[in-house]
């Protein structure tokens, strides 16, 4: 799960990107205006920020999102990613689809960026516990170098503060810290402030944090990043509209979706094309039965009127009626023309 954009802007920021061992970094910008948008996007990476020419001036259409393979503008096997996007005309709401293949990541993450730069960066949970890794990557888009203070709080009062730590970012630059390496942070859970300390009158400039957290379990690898939240945006009131409780290993999950998703570069990621529909029209569904430990696929012609079955055969339960649908664990379904028109002319099915 990610957050959603309340409104568009004209910059965004990406702390953190990875395209080490070939791992997968795209990032989607969408204009939902009538009127194109115009952006310059630029890069950092270990060694040097980057202004490719043909990223100056990119035109979004309007109604359009577009997919931007990182790799595929030189930026492949990199193991540190930043990423600014500016809009000269128009706004626009930018995120970032991640795969990690390798280099101490695996998994997929998705992510908003960060509309502006802050000051200040609040982050609840930080992790120093065995098997887990913290990283705290800071991008500084400006044109000074800041003084930074990182405190780490474990108690429920401003007392329970530990000594900051003061780091340096550099202009254009990103800068990573090993959050397991302070011998002064104990072990445990904390929350986590990281703040500029030299701001000015004439210069304000702030920087973008996102925390990466690696988590091992057994022999694989699972990667989450999460940017943090502004300072001026603290609240006395949360909401969570999703989360997953324990017990989940004897759980029946089921994911679904009404659409594919295209990634091809220069066509829209859901208005079909001659070019993306062999992406769109493959509607992915995920399941993960009770106790179920290894993952595999299935090419199975399920539709949506088969996951009442799956719940019914995982659960035990008996509908008390004759189901139309085929629970695929059991036997992969098979319709003919016939049993298809049927379910489309009881409203079961449909086509566009």
């Amino acid at each position: 799960t990610t957050l959603c954009a309340t409104t568009p802007s004209d910059t965004w920021f990406f702390a953190d990107g990875f395209t080490g061992a070939d791992s997968v970094e795209t990032i989607l910008m969408t204009n939902p205006f009538s009127d194109a948008t115009v952006v310059d996007i630029t890069f950092v990476t270990k060694d040097s920020e980057r202004e490719p020419a043909n990223l100056q001036g990119y035109v979004i259409p309007a109604y359009t999102t577009i997919a931007l393979p990182m790799a595929e503008q030189g930026a492949r096997n990199e193991p540190i990613l930043a990423v600014s996007i500016t809009a000269s005309s128009g706004r626009l709401v930018a995120g970032r689809v991640q795969h990690y293949l390798g280099q101490g990541r695996l998994g997929y993450a998705v992510s908003l960026g960060a509309p502006r730069a802050a000051t200040q960066w609040w982050f609840a949970d930080g992790e120093k516990l065995p098997g887990v890794s913290e990283q705290l990557v800071i991008f500084n888009p400006g044109d000074v170098d800041r003084q930074l203070s990182v405190v780490f709080l474990n108690g429920a009062t401003a007392e329970n503060a530990l000594e900051p730590a003061l780091v340096t970012a550099p202009a254009h630059r990103v800068t990573v810290l090993e959050t397991g390496s302070l011998s002064t942070l104990p072990d445990g859970r904390y929350g986590i402030v990281v703040g500029v300390n030299d701001l000015d009158a004439t210069n304000d400039t702030g920087i973008v944090v996102e925390q990466v957290i690696n988590r091992r379990v057994g022999d694989t690898v699972g990667t989450s990043v999460i940017l943090g939240t502004p300072g001026d945006a603290v609240s006395t009131k949360w909401s969570a509209p999703s989360g997953v409780s324990l017990g989940v290993d004897d759980a029946l999950v089921v994911v679904a979706a009404d659409h594919g998703v295209a990634f091809t570069p220069g066509e829209g990621i859901r208005s079909i094309t001659g070019g993306n529909w062999s992406e769109i029209m493959w509607v992915p569904l995920f399941v993960k039965w009770p106790d179920q430990q290894a993952g595999r696929t299935s090419d199975c012609p399920v539709q949506g009127f088969d996951v009442l079955p799956m719940v019914m055969a995982a659960t035990g339960l008996d509908p008390g009626w004759e189901l139309d649908g085929t629970n695929p664990e059991a036997a992969c379904p098979s319709r003919s023309e016939e049993h298809t028109s049927e379910l489309q002319s009881r409203g079961l099915i449909s086509y566009a």
